[in-house]
């Protein structure tokens, strides 16, 4: 048995081993092979590709060169190197069939001299005023003094429909993140089929021309303003700082803690745009797009004209035809663009194509911010104009236009008008408002004299309106329109309402609003006025908002 054993092991053993190696070799060599033929078919496919992309190559880049022989000798050109200091070519003479564009608007195909003037004038008996305007107003720009003129110019002609947002000022320019308005933005009356068309609108919002020609009246005339962009961003870094708060730390965590503000100081702004010019893009890259960061950092200015100003991350040696094509639109869209540097010289011009008065546009100068004396270095001064390439490209077009009109007027003329209205301004700031010693504000607010607290004029030449439209226009519609009211369902969930609550979009928000503003506004009705003041008397619709109440829970506004 052990013999038998013996010669099974010298025999099988060496068999199986034979066979199970040479299985494995055998299925090693197939798994070789089959790697191979996977690798070589590989290559073939990528050499039949690149045969083909090659060829595909081959055949565009000769319809190209057959295309460039094709060009006259006279039309070809060297390769331009655009600077951003050369000027945008300017639109002054109307290029296309604006008639037809703009049937409701016949001064867009107007030459100047044959529509401006000031009205009452005997010289300027053909031109009427104009009283349906748009203002796109831009921030940190000088805005809010005009938006303050179209405010009273409103105001003064009951049943004026202003497009406002449902907030105190009724801005809309953080209503839709980076994108422009929409007709889905909340404004008062926005869910109201039956809404009239707005005469007047003055608020911060990111353009958008179909949206807002949906809204406004057809033969408005539209206008904005804009500042020189170092100032403006400058202005804006200062202003909003709260809401960059976390950006502007970010920063100040790059510049060395010796020359950092101690604790208690004040920010040190230009110290943080310094740091921050050193590599601007590279700060913005963890940022959206909707960050107070990028809309108000980024091409500041542009970025109200309802563009993506803020994705401009390019040179304007590549970007620049984008841009001057916005601007040529803007042209076209807009009316006039106030520049605030030279602000009363842009008033009288903009007087005369309003056919307005001197009155119309008396002002004093709001909100205006203590100058600093603190600048910026010559280094990051050029860096802020490369980085913000976009504003300065939109602020030099619409300062060669204002240049351009002023000759075209009459330099006499318009200084004429300018003199005239720094005088008006000057005459009210005498009679309103006591003297500010230089330094006492960050922001210069005006301060009215003890005497003029309760004098209509001077508190509408100084204050914002925004809040008394709001209750004025939401009074009126009620009983304009009894079917503009909040639905059974919505009311049951709001907090401040009543038996009349009309439709808004932002529910216990705006009410909320309107009811704490209520009293001051039936105040500010009931003051003493004089043949000077704009409105003597109140309309008839708010006789009945006049009435008090006697009862702190119970809104005239709502019921």
């Amino acid at each position: 048995m052990k013999n038998i054993l013996q010669r099974f092991f010298i025999v099988v053993f060496p068999l199986t081993f034979l066979l199970y190696y040479g299985s494995f070799k055998y299925l090693r060599n197939y798994q070789i092979r089959q790697e191979k033929y996977v690798v070589e078919r590989g290559n073939v496919y990528i050499r039949n590709k690149i045969s083909d992309d090659l060829s595909f190559i081959r055949n565009e880049l000769s319809k190209i060169k057959e295309g460039k022989n094709n060009i006259p000798k006279q039309s070809k050109q060297k390769k331009r190197i655009f600077s951003n200091n050369e000027p945008v070519e300017r639109i002054v003479e109307k290029k296309v069939n604006i008639e037809d564009e703009y049937p409701h608007k016949p001064w867009k195909h107007q030459k100047l001299d044959e529509y401006i003037g000031e009205h009452g004038k005997p010289d300027s008996k053909s031109c009427a005023k104009k009283e349906h305007i748009y203002f796109l107003k831009t921030s940190k720009t000088g805005g809010t003094t005009f938006a303050n003129i179209l405010q009273r110019f409103g105001y003064s002609r009951p049943g004026t429909n202003f497009l406002m947002g449902e907030c105190g000022n009724g801005a809309m320019f953080f209503a839709n993140g980076e994108m422009p308005f929409n007709l889905d933005v909340c404004f008062v009356g926005r869910d109201f089929k039956d809404r009239p068309k707005f005469d007047i609108s003055f608020v911060h919002m990111k353009y958008n021309q179909t949206a807002v020609n949906e809204l406004m009246q057809p033969d408005t005339f539209k206008v904005s303003i804009l500042r020189d962009p170092v100032e403006n961003f400058i202005s804006s870094w200062r202003y909003y700082n709260g809401l960059i708060k976390d950006f502007r730390e970010m920063i100040m965590k790059d510049i060395p803690v010796e020359k950092r503000p101690k604790e208690g100081e004040d920010p040190d702004y230009f110290l943080e745009i310094e740091q921050f010019l050193t590599k601007p893009v590279d700060y913005l890259s963890d940022y959206a797009y909707s960050h107070a960061a990028h809309l108000m950092v980024m091409n500041p200015q542009l970025v109200f004209f309802g563009v993506p100003s803020y994705l401009l991350k390019m040179n304007y040696q590549f970007g620049h035809q984008l841009v001057d094509s916005w601007l040529h639109g803007i042209a076209s869209d807009f009316d006039h663009i106030l520049i605030l540097e030279d602000l009363d010289r842009s008033l009288a011009i903009l007087m005369l194509k309003l056919c307005w008065t001197i009155e119309d546009v008396a002002h004093l100068k709001l909100n205006t911010m203590k100058k600093n004396d603190k600048k910026l270095s010559s280094g990051s001064i050029k860096r802020l104009r490369d980085f913000n390439w976009g504003d300065i490209r939109l602020y030099n077009y619409f300062k060669a236009i204002h240049d351009h009109q002023i000759k075209e007027i009459g330099e006499n003329r318009i200084n004429d008008i300018a003199r005239r209205i720094e005088a008006r301004a000057n005459q009210i700031s005498s009679e309103c408002l006591e003297t500010i010693k230089s330094g006492e504000q960050w922001i210069q607010s005006l301060k009215l004299k003890p005497e003029k607290m309760k004098n209509q004029t001077c508190f509408m030449m100084t204050k914002d309106m925004g809040p008394y439209i709001h209750e004025d226009q939401v009074t009126r519609w009620k009983q304009q329109f009894p079917n503009w009211r909040m639905s059974e369902k919505d009311l049951a969930d709001m907090k401040f309402k009543g038996s009349q609550t009309p439709e808004f979009c932002s529910k216990d928000k705006f009410a909320e609003f309107l009811t704490k503003r209520e009293k001051n506004y039936r105040a500010f009705l009931k003051w003493k006025t004089n043949e000077y003041d704009i409105l003597q008397t109140p309309p008839e619709y708010l006789e009945e908002f006049l009435k008090p109440t006697g009862n702190d829970e119970v809104f005239r506004i709502l019921n």
